[in-house]
């Protein structure tokens, strides 16, 4: 199987057009099946969201 960099680089490939658009926050959790089955078949939550430039015009 494909190495997690590589399974990352595939999906930013894939969405290429729609980062460059401007995405505000994308997680990713590219888990084979193996991976997804030993983690206990769940993602890691995301981090909650800041609100990208308007948290930093909070402070």
């Amino acid at each position: 199987g494909e190495r997690l960099i590589g399974r990352h680089r595939a999906v930013n490939k894939a969405l290429v057009e729609e980062l460059q658009a401007g995405v505000h926050a994308l997680a990713l959790h590219t888990l084979t099946p193996e991976e997804w089955f030993s983690k206990g078949g769940t993602s890691p939550d995301s981090p909650e969201c800041l609100g990208g430039a308007k948290a930093s015009s909070d402070s």
